[in-house]
């Protein structure tokens, strides 16, 4: 998915997808275990926000 996106524009063409499915797991593992009890659910889901957008 992140592939067709490249594709499609939707990601700079410049980022490999598979490096950014790497980064996307690892922020997800941390979002999660952090989630469980560490940090309120919001400040996990802005950041995840952002390291998304970042890829635009």
């Amino acid at each position: 998915m992140i592939g067709q996106a490249r594709a499609a524009g939707e990601i700079r063409a410049e980022l490999e997808p598979e490096q950014l499915a790497v980064s996307l797991m690892i922020a997800l593992a941390g979002s999660a275990a952090m989630g469980k009890g560490f940090m309120p659910r919001e400040p996990i889901v802005e950041n995840l926000e952002k390291l998304i957008a970042s890829w635009t």
